[in-house]
């Protein structure tokens, strides 16, 4: 249990904006205290920027780093810096994701359904780690009043005239 404790200590603090799913509490009751760790990613000053718990079983001999029991999302909590503006967030995204996932522990078999949020996947596709398309593809669209725009009117049809 490498950052198991430092986990616990580090989400004290973040019982206002981490999920229910990733709170130690929750853990240590669908996991089994034994059973479960945490990956930490630390910035310059030593300070965690981003968390990934994960929970280890055997499933018919093999082991297994997948979801708990009664856990419909695990997955990231991610950190980012007051004020970032959108492209460097990819690259802190990208930074923090890599160590994560080099802490990961080598198991055949990886399963996590992350949250909505997380919209950069492309780490693990560099990891050779089998993703098993548990994310969900959500798409946000903004409602508009006139469903189809005024463009798709402004265009013309084929032009079928006989000649």
């Amino acid at each position: 249990m490498a950052y198991q404790d430092a986990y616990r200590s580090w989400s004290a603090d973040k019982e206002d904006s981490l999920p229910i799913f990733l709170r130690p509490w929750w853990l240590d009751a669908v996991c089994m205290p034994d059973h479960w760790d945490a990956c930490l990613a630390f910035n310059k000053e030593q300070k965690i920027i981003g968390a990934l718990p994960h929970y280890q079983f055997v499933k018919r001999g093999i082991r297994v780093t997948g979801m708990p029991f009664l856990t419909p999302y695990m997955g990231i909590h991610l950190q980012y810096p007051y004020g970032q503006k959108l492209n460097s967030r990819y690259d802190f995204e990208k930074s923090v994701l890599d160590q994560l996932i080099s802490q990961l522990p080598h198991t055949p078999y990886l399963q996590q359904k992350f949250f909505p949020d997380l919209t950069y996947g492309l780490p693990f596709f560099g990891r050779a780690i089998a993703w098993t398309g548990d994310t969900p593809i959500i798409y946000r669209c903004a409602r508009q009043s006139k469903p189809f725009g005024s463009r798709w009117k402004a265009r013309p049809g084929p032009n079928f005239s006989k000649r």
